[in-house]
């Protein structure tokens, strides 16, 4: 199969194929564009009770752009709501207070490995020396934390990390809105 592949389709496929390899190539380039979204909750919290939302009172000077942080709002709006909850008129009758942080900072990766060295009549032994590979990078941070409305205690919280692309931070609404849908996903836990 793997003869008959190279024939139809010349120099696709290397002299030494290694499927492991590519599987491993696939997996990195892959892990290299998901977010990882986390949250931990109160596990005394009903949220089962909740109905309505508010939102925290405070300005978020922190991240400098007031058009990010009402797109950020506008998500979180969204899917709130897509999961039947309603914002409340009256923020003291709130069941639940939301509240979010936004962050971007500049990352640096730096990785050590071993140089395998290989000869043709072995599979290798290893070579003195490791050549370090640096990554240079800006990953995003969107949290959302979640207060119950009556005893103003912490009971759910959520975040995301993203590596930014250049897409990413050209237009940034998109990946917001990814952001917040997979951070959300999470609430209210099961």
């Amino acid at each position: 199969m793997l003869a008959k592949t190279r024939r139809l389709i010349p120099g696709l496929l290397p002299v030494h194929f290694r499927p492991i390899g590519v599987a491993a190539l696939a997996l990195l380039i892959g892990a290299c564009s998901t977010m990882r979204a986390t949250s931990d909750y109160d596990r005394s919290a009903n949220f089962s009770q909740y109905k309505t939302y508010a939102w925290m009172p405070r300005q978020h000077t922190e991240v400098g752009s007031a058009v990010i942080v009402r797109r950020a709002r506008e998500a979180i709006d969204w899917e709130l709501h897509r999961k039947g909850f309603t914002l409340a008129q009256d923020p003291n009758t709130a069941d639940f207070v939301a509240d979010f942080r936004i962050a971007a900072q500049k990352r640096v990766d730096v990785e050590s490995r071993p140089i395998m060295y290989r000869q043709p009549w072995h599979w290798g032994r290893w070579y003195y020396g490791s050549p370090v590979y640096v990554r240079r990078f800006q990953e995003g941070t969107i949290a959302v934390d979640i207060f119950d409305g009556h005893t103003h205690e912490a009971v759910w919280s959520g975040q995301v990390r993203k590596q930014l692309s250049e897409s990413d931070l050209e237009q940034p609404g998109p990946a917001l809105h990814k952001a917040v849908a997979a951070v959300l996903a999470q609430f209210p836990p099961a």
